[in-house]
């Protein structure tokens, strides 16, 4: 005879600051709704691990104007032939601070500041900065990183970064 399974119902911790009516996290966020983002840079490029950087600001308007959701920024500090890309080139919250000057309301975003990387209360100044200046459209992703070969320009062992990540993400929380 098969027993019913029975899960326990899920916990789900509040966020320390209200997420609900942030303009950027709302627009991506949306209850029961599929909604699109594009990774950066908006142009593929394989012939050469570096993109143009061509016309971003005018994509970056046609990707608003279509609905998309979204534009979202990775940080590479540094270009790495193992790993065959430089990202968008630019730093990631320069570049999505120029694309808010030519965009009104797709959220701009990070899909992971390498946060070992980052002096976190510059970073958390720098973050809420260019949320108020865009009017609440920014949205970010931070990580651990994962390229070795940019851990020693920073003087952090690459083995390290799980709790430097911790320690950093714990300072910008406070």
């Amino acid at each position: 005879m098969d027993m019913p399974m029975a899960f326990p119902e899920p916990q789900v911790e509040r966020a320390p600051f209200p997420l609900q009516g942030h303009r950027g996290y709302d627009r991506v966020f949306r209850r029961d709704a599929l909604t699109v983002g594009l990774i950066l840079p908006l142009e593929t490029h394989a012939a050469s691990p570096h993109p143009s950087m061509a016309d971003h600001l005018q994509m970056a308007q046609r990707a608003e104007q279509a609905g998309v959701a979204a534009l979202w920024a990775r940080d590479i500090p540094f270009y790495d032939p193992q790993y065959g890309d430089s990202g968008q080139i630019f730093e990631p919250l320069i570049y999505i601070g120029h694309l808010a000057t030519a965009t009104e309301r797709i959220t701009l975003g990070t899909t992971g500041i390498v946060l070992p990387m980052r002096e976190p209360l510059m970073l958390a100044k720098q973050i809420n900065s260019l949320d108020r200046l865009t009017g609440g459209r920014i949205v970010i992703g931070m990580s651990s990183g994962d390229r070795p070969s940019e851990y020693p320009v920073f003087g952090i062992d690459f083995e390290s970064r799980g709790n430097v990540f911790a320690m950093r993400m714990g300072l910008i929380a406070a």
